[in-house]
């Protein structure tokens, strides 16, 4: 028998890229802090999981004042988590879009990845037209290739925006 047949396989990774509401609306009633409590325990439980068939791999988009890639894909036992500060508008619309390139973009999630993961968590109140961006998504192959969810967070969550 040649070696290589004796080589342990190497984990696939499972992608999941958290969209997480840091603007100000999420400041009132506790929300900003209810966020950063599940971020770090969702980090952390995925830190344990211990599976030779995957390794969860973690990318954070915040969107408040504008949307941006708060931490590239990377392997969740190397992530981490700071607490955020309420702040800004909320362009859930453009964090969509980042959300939509960074799941076609092969270099970043690769052809043997499971299927990414995207879990949003909001409460559903955006300020920029994330229908179109939603669309756009949907248009595309995103949709065909990724899981998605929401989560509402605190008290008056906008189920209407959250459930499409």
């Amino acid at each position: 028998m040649a070696l290589k047949e004796y080589a342990i396989p190497e984990a696939r990774p499972l992608p999941v890229i958290l969209l997480l509401d840091v603007s100000g609306s999420m400041g009132v009633d506790g929300k900003i802090e209810s966020l950063n409590t599940a971020v770090k325990e969702m980090i952390e439980t995925f830190k344990e999981q211990d599976d030779s068939q995957a390794e969860i791999h973690v990318g954070i988009i915040t969107f408040g004042n504008s949307a941006q890639i708060h931490q590239e894909i990377i392997p969740a036992s190397e992530a981490s988590w700071n607490d955020m500060q309420a702040n800004g508008s909320t362009p859930m619309g453009a964090s969509f879009d980042i959300a939509r390139e960074l799941i076609e973009d092969r270099e970043k999630i690769s052809g043997r990845a499971y299927r990414p993961t995207m879990v949003l968590i909001s409460d559903g109140q955006p300020t920029d037209d994330w229908r179109a961006a939603k669309q756009q998504f949907d248009n595309t192959n995103s949709k065909m290739v990724a899981n998605f969810y929401a989560i509402g967070c605190g008290d008056g969550i906008d189920y209407s925006v959250l459930g499409e």
